[in-house]
């Protein structure tokens, strides 16, 4: 049982769409990451217990019938030293809830105006390890035009030996843990003006 409510932790997950619901923010990965867990685990009557935002939202949508549309592209593994995990199918590469699909509409959209910091780290790694300042410069999102802007002001991530920039097979170009095929949280990466 306690290994079945550590499943239910989900370890950290990148933020791309956030909208308020009530004073609580709603993840929008999250909440779909946290589906999948339910349906591939069946452990709904576990999410149930809590009253965060994103977990509330998730069983919404479970009674409402939503489902993970390409489930069958994920499972749900123990990976040593990670606890349980929704991953691809195969692998031990943790799955973005942008990379899950349900089968109705979340109704969460995204704030462009919103700058996750999470977010803005993870594309200074990108930029800084890939060389790629130029193709976020077209991009007007916040989290991407702060992360630009920090770039030119020199900001730079103090501890980039410890990732690399990997392209994943099935995934594309990834920050990642050096050594590993496992991503990187924004909450990993230690900025010059932290």
């Amino acid at each position: 049982m306690k290994r079945l409510m550590q499943s239910a932790v989900i370890g950290a997950v990148v933020s791309m769409a956030v909208v308020a619901l009530a004073d609580n923010p709603v993840v929008e990965n999250d909440v779909k990451y946290k589906l999948a867990d339910m349906e591939l685990g069946g452990v709904v009557g576990f999410y149930r217990q809590f009253k965060d935002a994103p977990t509330v939202k998730a069983v919404e949508l479970w009674d409402d019938g939503t489902r993970v549309k390409n489930i069958h592209k994920f499972e749900r593994k123990d990976v040593p030293g990670r606890n349980w995990l929704i991953v691809h199918k195969g692998t031990e590469y943790l799955v973005n809830g942008a990379d899950i699909k349900l089968t109705k509409s979340s109704g969460i959209v995204g704030d462009p105006e919103l700058v996750i910091e999470e977010d803005v780290k993870y594309k200074l790694a990108d930029m800084e390890l890939g060389g790629v300042v130029g193709f976020y410069r077209q991009f007007k999102d916040a989290p991407t035009v702060e992360a630009v802007k920090r770039w030119d002001a020199g900001v730079r991530v103090k501890n980039i030996k410890k990732f690399e920039r990997k392209d994943v097979s099935g995934r594309s170009w990834l920050i990642v843990h050096k050594g590993t095929e496992y991503l990187v949280n924004g909450s990993d990466i230690k900025l010059t003006t932290d």
